[in-house]
Order: structure tokens, then sequence, then C-alpha cells
């Protein structure tokens, strides 16, 4: 097994994996293309620009009913990625899905988390596994801070913290060979 230094003190990454069923593998696709991006980094005399190659990679988008959400799918979509999606708009889904050649979809509530992970469990199952799992969910509230009542904050930390967490933690669990995963958000998503 070889190891790429990734440019942080002691971070480095395997250019090839052992299965002990199956033996020797190369490493994952996105592990190699990080290594050849701080190479190009490294090599580069001023600011640079990194293509990511993500053709073929396993994708879920959560939020794909929002803007932001949306435009990521299409832009992984145009890329080459297989993507699934998830939201809780049901109509805005299936728009998007047809929209996308006919992906993989999940309705869920990020209020629910264990709506939540099983939404990432109809992905993977879906798509054979997951390499890339982007979160682009959020609200927001509006007022001076000391009249916010407690269940405007509990609905905050629920949809902004607890379920991303729930997305997040669900979407490593289904990724056989590493991965990456996105938390983002916008108020006007």
């Amino acid at each position: 097994v070889g190891d790429v230094d990734c440019g942080q003190k002691g971070e480095t990454h395997a250019t090839e994996s052992t299965d002990r069923r199956s033996g020797p593998r190369p490493a994952h696709p996105l592990a190699a293309t990080r290594a050849r991006a701080v190479a190009a980094r490294r090599s580069a005399s001023g600011p640079s620009v990194v293509v990511v190659d993500i053709s073929g990679a396993r994708a879920l988008v959560a939020g794909a009913t929002g803007v932001l959400g949306g435009g990521i799918a299409r832009a992984l979509h145009s890329e080459g990625a297989r993507v699934a999606l998830a939201g809780r708009d049901e109509r805005k889904l299936t728009a998007l899905a047809v929209e996308l050649g006919g992906v993989p979809t999940s309705v869920f509530d990020a209020l629910d988390l264990k709506r939540c992970a099983a939404a990432v469990d109809e992905a993977a199952d879906a798509l054979g596994g997951l390499d890339v799992v982007v979160v682009a969910i959020g609200v927001a509230a509006f007022g001076p801070a000391d009249t916010a009542d407690d269940a405007v904050t509990e609905h905050l930390l629920a949809v902004n913290t607890k379920a991303p967490m729930a997305l997040a933690r669900a979407g490593v669990a289904r990724m056989t060979d590493g991965g990456a995963v996105a938390v983002l958000s916008a108020i006007l998503a």
C-alpha cells in the first residue's frame, strides 16, 4: 500500500487498499483525484484551479428541492456523477428527477432524524453505495434575539445542526471506500 502526502502535517491517503476477502485493489477514485489536486497546487507558481473528475461517482444531494441543492444536483449530473435526490417537496423532487433522466428520489423531513437516515439508505441502495453526500438544507429565523422563542431556537438547531449531522453520519456509514461529505446552506436556498 502506497501513500500520497496531501500537504497537511501527517495527512496521507492510501493509493491502494487491501480487502481481506479479495486482496489488493485500487484506491477510491476520489482519493486519486485528491492526490492529483494536491500535486497541482504544489507545482503551481500562483493561484491554481483544480479540476476534480467526478464522473461515475455516486452522489446523494439532500435538499435537492431548494435552489442551492437543485443546482448542485444538476451540476453533479452534468459532470457524469450518478445522482440520487432527497428533499421534502415531492412535486419538486419528481420534476427534478425527470429533468435529470429519472434519477432515484427520496422524500424526507429534516425534523425526522430516522427518516433522514432512511433517505440516505434508499439512495445508497439505489446507487450501489455512496461516494459523495451533499447536504444543502437549512432554515432561518429573523427578529430580535432577545425575544426569540425557545421553540424557534429548537427548530433552527434541529434543521441546521441535527439533521445535517444525521445525514452526514448515515452517508459516511454507506461509503465503502472513502468519499466526501459537503454540508452547506444559504438563507435563500
